[in-house]
């Protein structure tokens, strides 16, 4: 419920992207790791929105996360978009998508 209310704060106060990405990155690994797929998708939805003001290895961890999440809740046509969205930015390669991929 904490990293919701900093979420909130972020969204309404209009932090700066940089910033902001760090919070919702943050919030999306606790996450995942406490198995919370829908906090996990609100957290992803907005990176996605920041994802331009995050360092290249960020991206590639938000991608991967992505593609890990649209295989997990089976959103095959999405999936298939994200992987496309990859190439088309020379991604597929990167060890972490290569991983996720496996």
């Amino acid at each position: 419920d904490q990293f919701r209310s900093i979420r909130q704060d972020v969204v309404m106060q209009q932090v700066p992207a940089p910033f902001a990405s760090e919070v919702y990155l943050v919030s999306a690994r606790f996450a995942l790791d406490h198995g919370h797929v829908a906090e996990f998708n609100v957290c992803q939805t907005q990176l996605l929105e920041v994802l331009h003001a995050c360092s290249p290895a960020v991206k590639t961890e938000v991608h991967g996360a992505r593609l890990l999440y649209l295989a997990v809740t089976a959103q095959h046509s999405e999936h298939v978009a994200a992987m496309q969205q990859l190439a088309a930015e020379d991604l597929l390669h990167h060890p972490t998508i290569r991983l996720v991929r496996a």
